[in-house]
């Protein structure tokens, strides 16, 4: 009786943790809070502490302290191992002796410690496998709550165009904004193609997910994230011929170096107007390269250390925005308020460590069997190319960061051959 009370009791807590782990999963995601904010006109100013986010991070980030306590000596471990990643806290936590509002990049720093630690908790608790079957629902909760929000909210599901900028008829889903859901639909995407499923059931609900966060993710219209899928797809051939014998490897290198060079001189023909257009771009990017001028301008004052972390936009949002003439909180660029956080220093670390996770990547690949050995590099792939024009890369409620420290980190986690992959707990 006691040993089947002990089952039942770790069967128990299993399920909070799993049940936690999704619903961090979606806060950092940004899900439901900000259209709830942006609808009751919460939102906060930047540099100003936002109520809801509060009540919901907060504990979040106890439980998650928690959790991480008990697993404290394994998760040093894996941070000397990972150090850039340690390196990366460090700074932004250092920032604070130079930081223009210092208390405030002190709040951050505890925000963004407790994402960190939380990412790193996902590597060390959950193999490959039940990973990325974590990964799998929580995505599938955002496509099935989203498909709800379009279809019979339309008003919260759908830009209305009534914003300052928007996408009229867009999908946004659950999200405040259609390259947030964009982004999120495309890592679903990956997810759903990558996870085996063992059964007609597990098949079924794996490829009605990823059919179905395909055309979510073109009914987004998120430029970035469908050219992110599409860069994936052209690169496929080369990623799976890091399994291949190495003839056939250097006739799939050389075919791309052609290609590459090729595609650079068609584009330096002029025709560099016409793949905007077709993108859906113009030659400023939707006014980000003017933005992208006035960043820099503040990065040349201070381009070793920067303002602080997650300092800048609390105290020039409304100068930036004068100058750029349109509504902006964020560089739209992940590496230019990464360098405005923590300079040069910290977007030299950040490379470093991302440059290490690439290479971790192809060997976890060219060393495993299945299809989730792909998933690192597919991401990361997807990170760095949605980077050039959106996320910020360092956000304390960055779904990006946690997903990349998680990644960086199961690199360095062995991997178990007996434990199958599930599309449903």
């Amino acid at each position: 009786m006691t040993t089947a009370i002990a089952e039942r009791k770790t069967v128990f807590l299993s399920f909070l943790e799993k049940a936690f782990s999704v619903t961090a999963f979606l806060y950092y995601s940004g899900a439901f809070i900000q259209q709830f904010e942006k609808r009751a006109h919460m939102v906060a100013a930047p540099g100003h502490q936002d109520p809801l986010a509060m009540a919901v991070s907060y504990p979040i980030y106890l439980i998650t302290l928690y959790l991480a306590s008990r697993r404290a000596g394994d998760i040093f471990e894996l941070l000397k191992k990972e150090k850039f990643v340690a390196l990366m806290i460090f700074l932004a936590a250092l920032s604070v002796l130079w930081s223009d509002i210092p208390m405030l990049t002190l709040r951050h720093t505890i925000g963004f410690i407790c994402l960190t630690l939380f990412g790193v908790y996902l590597a060390l608790n959950y193999s490959e496998g039940k990973r990325l079957g974590l990964f799998a629902f929580a995505f599938g909760t955002v496509g099935a709550a989203s498909f709800i929000f379009v279809k019979f909210l339309p008003s919260y599901g759908v830009d209305n165009g009534a914003a300052v900028m928007s996408h009229a008829g867009a999908w946004q889903g659950i999200y405040e904004q259609k390259n947030n859901f964009g982004e999120v639909m495309a890592l679903s995407a990956l997810v759903f193609a990558l996870l085996p499923a063992r059964d007609l059931k597990r098949k079924t609900v794996k490829w009605a997910f990823l059919v179905f966060s395909l055309a979510a993710l073109l009914f987004s219209r998120s430029e970035t994230s469908i050219a992110a899928i599409l860069i994936i797809a052209l690169l496929l051939p080369l990623i799976r011929s890091i399994r291949a014998p190495k003839l056939l490897r250097g006739f799939t290198y050389c075919f791309y170096m052609g290609g590459a060079t090729a595609s650079a001189m068609w584009l330096s023909g002029g025709k560099i107007g016409t793949l905007l257009a077709a993108m859906g771009r113009d030659s400023t990017f939707s006014g980000r390269t003017e933005l992208w001028s006035i960043i820099m301008e503040f990065i040349r004052k201070r381009p070793l250390l920067g303002y602080g972390y997650s300092a800048f936009w609390a105290g020039n949002v409304d100068y930036v925005q004068h100058e750029a003439g349109w509504l902006v909180l964020q560089s739209h660029n992940g590496f230019l308020d990464l360098m405005l956080g923590l300079g040069f220093l910290g977007l030299l670390i950040f490379l470093a460590g991302f440059l290490q996770a690439v290479w971790n990547s192809v060997a976890r690949i060219r060393s495993g069997t299945g299809s989730l050995a792909f998933w690192p590099l597919f991401f990361l792939i997807v990170m760095l190319f949605s980077n050039f024009f959106e996320s910020p890369v360092l956000d304390n409620n960055s779904i990006i960061w946690l997903l990349y420290v998680c990644t960086a980190i199961s690199l360095y986690v062995p991997g178990k051959a007996d434990d199958p992959p599930q599309v449903l707990p």
